[in-house]
């Protein structure tokens, strides 16, 4: 999948590099359990009925034209549900990869090794990605989706509708810009899941090399993902009640709210209904260019990445 995505991969991340094969291999029969599989259909789908009863008012009524805002509403908190989920599973796994091999006392012949450190290090990052591959995949198919759906909004009013909605936009920009910051804004919502699940499990590795004693591991990791889950869920939280008019900011203030809950809560989901996002734009000013934000954020998580797994592989090799 990440091939696929990324085009062509170090040698660390193929599947032919001994130490990635190991890990999958090591934890095959968990992927593939049939009670996981099946515990993970029912959860979803759970999760899938109730953002249905959202989105239809309690089942009072049914999907109304054009579709497209019933499905956001449907899909917008089991897609952020799975993401907060997939945010900790990162962090956690990130931080139980090296931890492991201390316990069966592996760890510290693959670091004698000639690279075995900083192989050690980009194998075990990338092993989490396989094993949250049920996560990453669920995000990535509901934000194609809502990629769907904006695509379709765009051909409302013969074509018309983005033009409409960059004219009110504060401030307002042509419909050339609109459709350089709208690409910009689809392509960071695409690739974000990685670059910020990335982010978290190099994290998860640099307090798994950089701390040996588990008790003191264990609590960093919670104090992490207890910041992690309240910083995610209230910008998420605050910036629904924004767009829903029920709560009042002044124009600078609600910037920095959506803003920063589309680069470190959401993603980018609440701008991901093209009629809302417009209406946001002609409340908020600069908001139209959110999405150039974003991609630019997103492609300093990539940086930021490695530098947590540069110092990750160096505190690896010096620790005693």
């Amino acid at each position: 999948m990440i091939k696929r995505i990324l085009g062509d991969v170090p040698t660390w991340a193929k599947r032919e590099n001994p130490l990635l094969r190991y890990e999958l291999t090591r934890r095959m029969d968990d992927s593939i359990s049939i009670g996981r599989i099946i515990l993970w259909v029912i959860g979803l789908s759970i999760l899938i009925f109730g953002g249905y009863i959202f989105a239809t008012e309690g089942l009072q009524r049914g999907f109304q034209l054009p579709y497209t805002l019933d499905i956001w509403r449907m899909i917008i908190f089991p897609l952020f549900f799975v993401q907060l989920v997939m945010r900790v599973a990162g962090l956690s796994l990130g931080v139980g990869a090296v931890s492991d091999e201390r316990q069966r006392q592996t760890w510290d012949n693959l670091r004698a090794t000639e690279r075995g450190a900083t192989i050690g290090v980009r194998s075990r990052w990338v092993s989490v990605f396989y094993r949250l591959k049920g996560l990453v995949l669920t995000t990535l198919l509901a934000r194609l989706v809502l990629i769907g759906a904006i695509l379709y909004e765009l051909t409302s009013m013969q074509g018309d509708y983005l033009n409409l909605l960059t004219a009110r936009a504060l401030p307002s920009v042509s419909v050339e810009v609109g459709i350089i910051l709208l690409s910009a804004f689809m392509t960071a919502f695409i690739i974000m899941p990685f670059t910020a699940t990335g982010v978290d499990i190099a994290i998860g590795l640099l307090i798994s090399t950089g701390v040996r004693n588990r008790a003191i591991s264990a609590l960093i990791q919670m104090l992490v993902i207890l910041v992690r889950v309240v910083t995610s869920v209230g910008l998420f939280w605050f910036s629904w009640q924004l767009l829903n008019d029920n709560l009042t900011l002044d124009p600078n203030s609600a910037l920095a709210l959506i803003g920063s809950s589309a680069i470190l809560a959401d993603w980018g989901i609440i701008l991901s209904q093209l009629s809302q996002a417009g209406q946001l734009w002609s409340q908020v000013p600069f908001l139209v260019y959110a999405g150039a934000f974003m991609l630019v954020w997103a492609i300093l998580q990539v940086a930021v990445t490695s530098g947590i797994l540069k110092l990750a592989i160096r505190t690896a090799e010096v620790r005693e």
